[in-house]
């Protein structure tokens, strides 16, 4: 029997509990899935637990493996009355292998739990700059086999010019005894592969040539369609030929310099929370590339595997991150959050490497990298990445630099990482109109002193609060003129000075933000965007894409 995917979405039983003291016995709702429960009237910003029920049919003729994209942000699956699986972090799917179902109907439930408990689910806290939602936010499936299962296809690179690449494959395979399993590969409709796989076998690597190549770039998007069989399993997979790597100061792709023009996006929604429908996610892509990007940093946490998908299509470089913010030093040294980071980080690489758009990874964002007790952390978390993937560069955002003004000690595991990146907010958090540019080469004469631009270095974050709709006769701060005029000096400062390899503007929509920020943040948002939270360019929309499409 060939391997078949059911897809789980729609409307779900639905419970909401204050805790998870005690499972309900009735279901008097309706919850769709994908979905935020917190999203959703009845609900809206509650913490708490929901509870998701459907029923589903098997014929008792197969293994089956159920997979939920993402589940904010703790997760408990039952099958039948029995806890099969917990999960943590709500932007990485996990996978369950189900003991062998009867033929009949089945009872799936899943709870998704909202609520913060510090550093025992530390991917998920209450001082994070953005709005945590609750719920099943990404799709469900059943995948139903018998043979073989491939868990991940992951085609790499190894010569563009000439199409050379390697496939790397995981899978399964439930045979009455080890033997050689018959493997094929094409390239669009080319059968670029024939052979076996070696008896016993769980991964497999293939070397193939692509006919008539073609590089990938984002103003170039090219793709191939790889197939993979193995037995009587199949996967495909968008691939596209593409090499990143650094060569001093200069992001090099495909051999050639590029420098980033980009933008941070927050998956979130006002009216969705996470759980961002198809004609939303391209939207945004669409907007993002009128603005003029070439770049996008998915902060601070994986997004929707259909978000990278589109990147892919559509032409736009991704820093794919891990998630976390703002860990202090005291927190790094507790080991559960170290463990909840190396989990993600192995959950993100695995699940999103086969992506062609994705050129870097990020990790610990604005952490404690000003403090020698943090350094073990940030050594294991870069020989992580690396050693699961040692053809993307690694990097972090840091908010710890000597800038002259706010922080005179400095960062120091920029020596770890491929690319310095630097979260700076010079005329806003200090400073203003009439300084900014004066604090920012005052960041830049840091870099060149401590040689750090021997490395590329990225702006990784820049910007200025703005309400939207306010206006006053002066740029004043949170005005919509203030924003405009601040990125406009900072952003042609930044693209005329060959310090800086590129930048990414803080951010691309305003976002609702943690209730313990409500106090600081105007209307309970994070402001800082150049479209409002529905989408709606403001004035520093059209600066930046002035800018943007000018020569870089």
């Amino acid at each position: 029997m060939m391997p078949q995917i059911s897809r789980l979405d729609g409307f779900w039983d639905f419970e909401f509990r204050s805790d998870d003291s005690a499972m309900p016995s009735d279901y008097t709702e309706q919850a769709p899935v994908p979905g935020c429960f917190d999203a959703l009237d009845r609900h809206a910003l509650r913490r708490g637990v929901g509870y998701y029920r459907r029923f589903f049919e098997t014929d008792g003729r197969a293994h089956y493996r159920l997979t939920l994209g993402g589940v904010a942000h703790h997760a408990v699956v039952y099958l039948d009355g029995q806890r099969v699986a917990t999960h943590d972090g709500a932007f990485t799917s996990f996978s369950v292998d189900l003991p062998a179902l009867d033929a009949g109907r089945h009872e799936l439930i899943v709870s998704a739990d909202n609520r913060f408990d510090g550093l025992a689910r530390s991917l998920h806290m209450d001082h994070f700059d953005w709005y945590s939602y609750g719920g099943i936010i990404r799709p469900v499936s059943l995948r139903s086999w018998s043979q073989v299962l491939i868990e991940r296809v992951v085609p790499v690179t190894e010569d563009w010019r000439n199409g050379r690449v390697r496939i790397e494959v995981d899978f399964r395979a439930d045979l009455a005894s080890p033997r050689p399993l018959p493997a094929e590969i094409f390239v669009d409709d080319n059968s670029v592969y024939r052979g076996t796989t070696k008896p016993g076998a769980t991964a497999a690597a293939f070397i193939v040539d692509v006919p008539n190549p073609r590089p990938w770039s984002p103003d170039s998007p090219v793709l191939y369609v790889l197939t993979v069989r193995i037995g009587d399993a199949e996967q495909t997979v968008d691939l596209g030929l593409r090499t990143i790597r650094s060569e001093g100061h200069r992001i090099l792709l495909n051999d050639e310099p590029v420098r980033i023009r980009g933008v941070n996006r927050h998956e979130s929604h006002v009216a969705f929370g996470f759980a961002l429908p198809e004609h939303v996610i391209l939207g945004d892509v669409q907007q993002i590339k009128d603005l003029g990007c070439n770049f996008v940093r998915t902060s601070h946490y994986p997004q929707d595997p259909r978000f990278i998908s589109l990147c892919d299509r559509m032409g736009l470089m991704v820093w794919c991150e891990v998630t976390g913010w703002g860990y202090s030093e005291a927190m790094m040294k507790d080991k559960r959050l170290v463990e909840a980071q190396r989990a993600c980080t192995t959950e993100m690489i695995r699940q999103y490497a086969h992506h062609p758009s994705i050129v870097c990874w990020g990790i610990l964002n604005e952490c404690a990298s000003d403090a020698e007790s943090a350094r073990p952390v940030y050594e294991e978390m870069v020989a992580l990445v690396r050693s699961m993937d040692p053809d993307r560069p690694v990097t972090y955002a840091s908010n710890r630099f000597p800038d002259g003004h706010t922080n005179p000690h400095g960062d120091i595991m920029f020596d770890l990482v491929d690319w310095v990146c630097i979260n700076a907010y010079p005329g806003w958090y200090g400073g203003d109109l009439n300084d900014c540019l004066e604090r920012l080469e005052t960041i830049a004469q840091a870099i060149r002193d401590r040689k750090l631009d021997e490395k590329p270095v990225v702006i990784s974050e820049i910007g200025a609060g703005a309400i939207p709709g306010f206006e006053d006769i002066r740029p004043v701060k949170w005005s919509a003129w203030y924003q405009q005029e601040l990125l406009q000096k900072l952003s042609t400062a930044i693209r005329d000075d060959p310090t800086w390899s590129g930048l990414c503007i803080w951010q691309f929509c305003d976002i609702r933000t943690a209730e313990s920020n409500w106090m600081t943040r105007p209307r309970g948002y994070n402001n800082k965007g150049i479209m409002d939270e529905l989408r709606r360019p403001k004035p520093a929309y059209r600066a930046i894409r002035e800018i943007y499409h000018t020569d870089w």
